[in-house]
């Protein structure tokens, strides 16, 4: 993983578009 916030918020931000099925 990656130590910077933007690289964390950025997948947090792809992750909640993802559907639930997959989470």
């Amino acid at each position: 993983m990656e130590s910077t916030g933007n690289s964390k918020e950025a997948f947090w931000k792809e992750y909640e578009k993802l559907p639930d099925a997959i989470k």
